[in-house]
Order: C-alpha cells, then structure tokens, then sequence
C-alpha cells in the first residue's frame, strides 16, 4: 500500500495546482466579478450602454510587470477624475509564458475604480476588435504585437460613439499603456475644460 502514497501525493498535488491555476481571483469591492469572454455580444452591450462615458479598453496580460504598471497608472489617473463619466473595460489576455491563469486578486485591484470592468479573453476576441478596427482605419501604433495579437495597449472611444459591426475609431489607441497614458490624462483634462462631455472633440 505504501507504494502508492508516492503517487497519490503526485495526483493530489496537480489536482490542487490545476484547481489553482484554473481559478480568477477577486475583483474590488463595488466591481462585479470577473467575466470570462466567450464572445463579444456581453462586452458589446456593456460599452454602448456607456456612451455618455468616455470609454477605455486596456490589452493587459497579468503576469508582465510593465502591464501592471500600466495598470497602476490608469488607477490613479481615474483617481484624479474621480467625477468624470469613464468606463474602463481591463481586459486580461494570456501573452506571456508565466501568464499561467487568469488573473489573481492582486492583479485585479491594480485597478480598483468603481468605473472599471474586467474580463479575461483567452481567444483574443477583443485584441482582434481593436485590430480590426485600426486596420480599416489605416491607424499607426508603435506598440505592442505578439505573433498578431495586440497586449500592453490603451484604445481611448469618444462619449456617444457605437460599438455596431466594428469598434468606432479611438481617439486615442498605442502602448504601451504606461507610456501612452499621459496622453490619456491630457484627453481628460481637455473634458474637465468643456461644459458638454458629448460635444467636445478630442485629439491625441
């Protein structure tokens, strides 16, 4: 019988580790949970109800450090704007070797805004929107693509426009999110200066 303890102890061990790394952590409190991404149709809906928001879609993939860096950033950015009409849209991709599983409670509350929605897309459905997207509007980016799909990347939407077959045209879209995000704070800025969010015309 002793024989099989070796074994036993092996199984149970990769039981424990699969049940791990299959599992989300915790998203702040006054967020709902974290959503897995089967398809579009649940994100879609979320982001064109937010229309009199200005709304951000962030590419992150949780065990890059520069990423959480970003992610940090944009926090206190939206810590600073605290009254603004934003919605963030932090949707988590597996890029990276160690991005093992989805991401854990210390990743999540990067971003611990109220405003903020996350999401973890194992098929890059939301990095091939926002591809599509800058395609079929010639748009530039410096970074970042790993083998065709994009990471570590910010798409800033202008208050009012529709998510309908593709996404509308950013106001702003590049990484990595750390470095563009100033840019981010700049658009906000120009907002906080305009006595009607809906009309203001931004530019990066």
């Amino acid at each position: 019988m002793k024989r099989y303890w070796p074994l036993a102890a092996g199984l149970g061990f990769l039981l424990v580790l699969s049940m791990f790394l299959s599992g989300a952590g915790s998203t702040p409190s006054g967020q709902p949970e974290l959503v897995n991404i089967d398809d579009l149709s649940a994100l879609k809906a979320e982001f064109n109800r937010s229309a009199d928001s200005v709304r951000v879609i962030l590419l992150l993939a949780p065990s890059c450090p520069y990423c959480l860096k970003g992610a940090r950033v944009v926090e206190n950015i939206l810590q600073n704007h605290k009254d603004k009409p934003i919605a963030v849209f932090s949707v988590w991709e597996r890029i990276l070797p160690t991005d093992w599983s989805k991401p854990g409670t210390t990743v999540l509350h990067r971003l611990r805004d109220a405003r903020v929605r996350q999401y973890w897309d194992a098929d890059y459905r939301v990095a091939s929107a926002v591809r599509q997207t800058m395609e079929a509007r010639h748009l530039d980016f410096n970074c970042c693509d790993d083998r065709g799909v994009l990471w570590d990347m910010m798409a800033v939407f202008p208050p009012g426009a529709q998510w309908g077959d593709m996404l509308p045209e950013p106001l702003l879209v590049d990484g990595t999110v750390e470095e563009i995000a100033p840019k981010f704070a700049s658009l906000l800025e120009t907002l906080q200066a305009s006595p009607n969010i809906g009309q203001v015309e931004l530019k990066p």
